[in-house]
């Protein structure tokens, strides 16, 4: 009879994949002895097998997982600097103009939808009584402000990098 620990130790190599002659020349023991183990053992070798490809999946998933988040993080700084090089393009009073022109235009949607609220409760509101904003260019000032310099579009702005 053979120690509990060598009949283990054959199990994790089973696992591992090894073959019956590899593992005879291991751990010392006889290939048929081995064979006998592996029919006793069936049900548990298949349930380690399952729990290790299982480890072996979840590892595969944090890495991906690590690398995804890496990736997205090295995008968000480039698209950042693709920001900041598209921003060096267009002249500074422009863009407190632009940005002054895009405030106005919160604080009117922020009183057109205080006002609307006020006015008729949600419940009854329809999709007419709230009137779009008129349609702008990104990056571009209204074509109410004609007398502002034109600039090029700059991209979406990106995501903060959060570390």
């Amino acid at each position: 009879m053979h120690p509990t620990a060598t009949r283990n130790e054959f199990l994790r190599l089973r696992v591992l994949g090894l073959s019956f002659a590899s593992i005879a020349r291991r751990l010392g023991v006889s290939k048929p002895t081995l064979i006998a183990w592996s029919r006793k053992a069936k049900p548990d070798l298949a349930a380690r097998i399952a729990e290790d490809h299982q480890h072996t999946l979840k590892a595969i998933d944090d890495e991906v997982a690590q690398q995804r988040a890496d990736l997205t993080r090295r995008h968000n700084f480039l698209k950042q600097e693709l920001l900041s090089r598209a921003f060096r393009d267009i002249p500074t009073p422009h863009i407190e103009t632009l940005a002054g022109e895009y405030q106005q235009q919160i604080e009117n949607l922020k009183s057109s939808a205080d006002f609307q609220s006020a006015v008729s409760p949600i419940s009854n509101r329809q999709p007419s009584d709230v009137q779009p904003p008129p349609p702008t260019t990104p990056g571009l000032p209204d074509a109410s402000h004609s007398n502002a310099p034109s600039a090029p579009a700059a991209p979406p702005s990106p995501e903060p990098i959060r570390t």
